[in-house]
């Protein structure tokens, strides 16, 4: 664990967890040069909720997509998708402005993320 931190103290990395239903934790490391390692479209999703400096710039279909991902049970109200899991106390709303997600929604789903430790994060 100490490497993991060594690791993750230096600026010019990231650190990407991968969604829990992949049955184990996968970390991957990308420089600022963007030589690093190809990453899955939910990769790169949950990377950009996670970093939280793109919220504004968040593809709404993929927001939905990591949800669904990661386990949510998904029911549409008009344009409300709403999200559920047995395990997490909270039911996410979530609705499209134009084609992005609203930037404090996906707060919201970071901070659960955080929260229930998706991805393995502890």
């Amino acid at each position: 664990m100490t490497f993991l931190k060594q690791i993750l103290s230096k600026k010019l990395f990231y650190a990407i967890l991968i969604a829990e239903n992949l049955k184990r934790v996968h970390l991957y490391f990308i420089d600022d040069t963007k030589s690093g390692v190809w990453l899955s479209q939910i990769q790169k999703i949950i990377a950009a909720v996670l970093s939280g400096m793109q919220d504004k710039n968040i593809a709404f279909f993929d927001l939905k997509n990591l949800l669904l991902a990661l386990g949510f049970n998904l029911r549409i109200k008009g344009d409300h998708h709403i999200f559920t899991r047995n395990d997490v106390d909270e039911i996410i709303n979530i609705q499209p402005v134009g084609s992005k997600a609203k930037p404090y929604q996906v707060k919201q789903i970071r901070n659960i993320i955080l929260k229930y430790k998706f991805g393995g994060l502890e």
